[in-house]
């Protein structure tokens, strides 16, 4: 009897190795992703690992060398087109340079050598987190730095502050975008809050995070808290005091005083500096009370106020920065002279002797009349003895 037949296919070729590459790494991790590309840093430890193959259903063995000989980390087909994927790898790529590389199996068995060489660097470090050195007011009338905690008129301020070189920062109130820049060669960094994001009349606190080039994101930086106050501070209640001479307390507006040093007083926004002009000119200056917005100032004998008419303004500047004048005007005329006080004669008026009455003279007239000499608008008081 005849015994059957046996065909065996005997394939020792390995599959063709000028077919094999590796074509795409894909970041999948941090705020950078997509194609690492050779020689690259990463921050994905499991990146997509992506190329070409030989032979349709042959397998890809994908490995990694980062200098102790080549370690498996996944396998995959090939597909239909020649092509094949790795989404998913069986260990995580060590810190550092990785070369990876790939060998084909065919279904007889017959492997490559180790094809396709990509090197790519894996980074695990957070960067260190940036600082915000300070925030700069440039709107007038305060302008310069704005310390914690201190009010600014300004809603489009300044940040500076410094971070590492070529990190991305940016800058956050809560969640909330502000702007972002990139820290230059000398460590230092700059974003101005823009107009489309202008800050509030409130509260505010900022923060700022770095991002290095590879997409890691650092902690927060230190905050930065301040007020932005726009609004117009308010005062009210403006007086002017004589306390010197023998007329002395609130003058009317238009009234004349003797009193050279008088006393301004009102009431403003609390803890504002209020500032006296006359005529347009400082005089002087006080701070409202932080419990009532009480505030007072009494020109200094040193500069004491000239004989003359004098029109007295006030503006009030609050902690922000904002200026206003107060609410009213004040006209009024020092005049501290002293002209002679005569008194030339005394009158008798009474029947049967009308005439002066000399010196020590006698008069039967209970009622005479004092004629003298006195400063215009001043009055004179009769006095008998002393």
């Amino acid at each position: 009897n005849k015994s059957l037949n046996f065909v065996l296919d005997l394939d020792i070729s390995k599959p063709d190795e000028s077919k094999l590459n590796i074509t795409l790494v894909d970041d999948n991790v941090g705020e950078n992703v997509g194609d690492v590309g050779r020689g690259n840093t990463t921050d994905d430890a499991t990146p997509t690992i992506e190329g070409t193959g030989a032979e349709a259903g042959n397998t890809i063995y994908v490995y990694t060398d980062t200098g102790a000989g080549p370690v498996q980390i996944g396998t995959a087909k090939v597909d239909a087109n020649g092509n094949w994927a790795l989404p998913e790898l069986t260990t995580e790529l060590n810190a550092g340079s990785n070369v990876l590389s790939i060998v084909e199996v065919d279904k007889a068995g017959n492997e490559t050598d180790h094809k396709g060489h990509y090197e790519i660097v894996v980074s695990k470090d957070r960067p260190d987190a940036p600082r915000i050195d300070r925030v700069e007011d440039d709107q007038e009338s305060k302008l310069g730095d704005i310390a914690q905690n201190d009010y600014t008129n300004d809603k489009t301020p300044i940040v500076h502050g410094s971070g590492n070189v070529g990190d991305v920062i940016k800058l956050y109130e809560g969640t909330n975008l502000l702007g972002s820049t990139t820290v230059d060669a000398s460590g230092t960094w700059r974003i101005e809050v823009p107009a489309d994001k202008a800050l509030s009349d409130a509260e505010h606190t900022l923060t700022a995070t770095a991002t290095n080039p590879v997409g890691q994101v650092s902690g927060n930086s230190n905050s930065w808290t301040f007020t932005v106050d726009t609004g117009l501070p308010t005062a009210t209640d403006f007086q002017v005091i004589d306390d010197a001479g023998a007329v002395t307390g609130p003058l009317a507006d238009k009234a004349t005083t003797d009193d050279n040093t008088p006393t301004f007083e009102g009431v403003a926004e609390k803890g504002s500096l209020v500032t006296v002009f006359a005529d347009g000119v400082a005089i002087g200056s006080a701070v409202a009370s932080s419990t009532d917005g009480k505030w007072t100032f009494t020109v200094d004998p040193a500069n004491a106020l000239s004989d003359k008419t004098y029109v007295f303004t006030t503006t009030v500047t609050d902690a922000a920065g904002n200026a206003s004048e107060g609410n009213k005007s004040m006209t009024i005329t020092v005049d501290t002279g002293t002209d002679p006080l005569t008194l030339v004669n005394v009158l008798d008026n009474q029947e049967p002797v009308i005439d002066t009455i000399a010196n020590g003279g006698v008069t039967n007239d209970t009622q005479p009349e004092f004629v003298g000499t006195a400063k215009a608008g001043s009055l004179v008081t009769i006095k008998e003895g002393s």
